[in-house]
């Protein structure tokens, strides 16, 4: 076997398999194990078997604990007591399994639009909505107050609403927002 590199992974388990030809003693009568010398210093050893046929088998457990990207592995076939490396070659400890994030982006969630000046003319049908709402409103109205209080708006409103204010907890937002809810709700009742 040339020595060429072989690959071993973190998260699943491998098995190492060669043909070794052993001339002069028994194949049954001889041991194998492979060794494997990390970069970083640490020397795991796998004990393995050989068949009749010369056929090597030895597995590796996964190795997720490994940090070293690889090293050397050697084969050595202990045979009648004559020990032997016929084997060795570069390794590396690669994942199966990946997972790679691509495109990050953080998006601030303090860049809101404004609606000020509620009385100029409204730029678009969101800003009309909402003037027309706003005409209305009395934040010192205890009926309104108590709505206000009470009021927990859906995730669809404040998506909405996220576009036309700054702050979604201003009680002028917040009366928009139950206002708007109450027409929608209106309109998918008059649908039915």
């Amino acid at each position: 076997m040339k020595n060429e590199q072989v690959t071993f992974y973190r998260d699943s388990s491998d098995t190492f398999r060669c043909e070794v030809s052993i001339k002069g003693s028994s194949v049954n009568e001889s041991r194998v194990r492979l060794v494997l010398e990390f970069d970083n210093g640490k020397t795991y050893l796998f004990k393995g078997n050989i068949d009749g046929d010369g056929i090597c088998e030895i597995q590796v457990p996964k190795l997720q604990e490994e940090n070293s990207a690889g090293g050397t592995a050697v084969l050595e076939v202990i045979a009648e007591n004559a020990f032997f490396e016929p084997w060795r070659g570069n390794f590396n400890i690669s994942s199966r399994k990946s997972v790679q994030v691509e495109r990050v982006q953080v998006q601030t969630n303090d860049a809101k639009v404004l609606v000020t000046n509620v009385g100029s003319k409204p730029k678009n049908k969101d800003e009309q909505l909402v003037k027309s709402i706003l005409e209305s409103f009395n934040p010192k109205e205890t009926k309104t107050k108590k709505l206000l209080d009470d009021y927990e708006p859906t995730k669809r409103v404040k998506v909405w609403a996220s576009k036309v204010f700054e702050n979604l907890n201003t009680p002028e937002a917040q009366y928009t927002m139950l206002v708007v809810e109450a027409r929608m709700k209106r309109l998918r009742r008059s649908k039915k």
